[in-house]
C-alpha cells in the first residue's frame, strides 16, 4: 500500500497518477483483506533453519490471490511512475524471485547472523 501511495503523492502527470491511485486502492483493499485474515484465522509459528517461520492458515485460494495482488501492487507502481524510480520494481522483484527460488536460503544484512554457540568467536559466547 505503502509503494503505490508514494508514488500517487509524487507524481504529476495525470494519467498515471490516475493509474497509481488505482494500484493505492488496491494495495489499501490487500492490506484491509490480510489484517482480517490475521483475526480470522490462526497463526502458527517455528523455528526453521534459525529463523522464525510464520505459517498462516487461511485457504490456500486466498493465499495465492493475495499474493498476486500484493506483488504487482509492489512491483508494477515504479515502472509506471514517471519519476525513474524503477529501480525499486527491480530490486522487489528480483528479492521476491530470489526467495521463492530458493526459499530454503536467506539474505542477511546483519554483521553476525549466524546463529553461535557457547564457545564460538564472540566474547561471551
Amino acid at each position: 500500500m505503502l509503494v503505490p501511495l508514494s508514488l500517487y503523492l509524487i507524481e504529476k502527470n495525470a494519467r498515471r497518477k490516475k493509474i497509481l491511485g488505482i494500484f493505492t486502492v488496491m494495495g489499501v483493499l490487500t492490506a484491509a483483506f490480510l489484517g482480517w485474515c490475521l483475526l480470522n484465522y490462526t497463526i502458527t509459528t517455528g523455528i526453521t533453519s534459525y529463523h522464525i517461520d510464520y505459517t498462516l492458515n487461511y485457504p490456500v485460494l486466498l493465499s495465492w490471490i493475495a499474493s498476486a495482488v500484493y506483488v504487482g501492487v509492489t512491483i508494477l507502481p515504479p515502472f509506471i511512475s514517471g519519476n525513474k524510480n524503477a529501480v525499486v520494481g527491480i530490486l522487489v522483484l528480483a528479492f521476491y524471485s530470489y526467495g521463492n527460488i530458493f526459499p530454503g536460503y536467506y539474505f542477511c544484512l546483519v554483521l553476525f547472523c549466524r546463529p553461535h554457540q557457547r564457545g564460538g568467536s564472540l566474547p561471551g559466547y
